[in-house]
Formats: C-alpha cells, sequence, structure tokens
C-alpha cells in the first residue's frame, strides 16, 4: 500500500514552478507583505531557504512603484539585505 501511494503521489514540476514564480506579479491593492507570503508559498518547494530569500527578496524589490524611491535607495544602500530587514525597511514607508 505504501509502494503505491509513493507511485501515485503528485510530483512537485520544479520548472512549472519557477516559470510561475517569474511570472507573478503584485495585486492592485496587494500589500508587500502578502505579495511576499505569496512568493514563498510558491518557491517553498523549489529551491533551499537561502536561494528562496534571495529570489524572493528581489523580486519583492521589483516591484516596489516609483513612489518608494526613498525606500528602494534604502534598500539597495543596505550591505546585507535580509528578506526580515527588507520587510522592515518597507513597513516604514
Amino acid at each position: 500500500m505504501d509502494w503505491l501511494s509513493e507511485h501515485f503521489k503528485l510530483k512537485k514540476n520544479a520548472l512549472m514552478a519557477r516559470q510561475t514564480f517569474s511570472g507573478y506579479s503584485i495585486g492592485w491593492c496587494e500589500t508587500i507583505n502578502s505579495f511576499i507570503s505569496r512568493l514563498q508559498k510558491l518557491v517553498d518547494s523549489v529551491t533551499t531557504r537561502g536561494k528562496r530569500d534571495n529570489q524572493v527578496k528581489d523580486r519583492a524589490i521589483s516591484f516596489l512603484n516609483d513612489k518608494n524611491l526613498n525606500c528602494k535607495s534604502k534598500l539597495y544602500r543596505e550591505e546585507t539585505l535580509t528578506l526580515s530587514k527588507l520587510l522592515e525597511i518597507v513597513s516604514q514607508y
């Protein structure tokens, strides 16, 4: 029974998950926190935690709009920007 369960278990398609991740965009009235949460859930199964955080962080920064230029410049000035530090800075703006 275990063998059959394992055999018919849905396999995760890493290529499809990466494509979906790269096509994700922030929703019209979505907060950066909820956007990051969605991205984290998507890449959880495909990458290691360190890589995941970097991918999510880079994707989130790319969706900060023009009115947040001060926020972006502060993010760029951080030498060791972590995902938690990004969330902390973004929450200030």
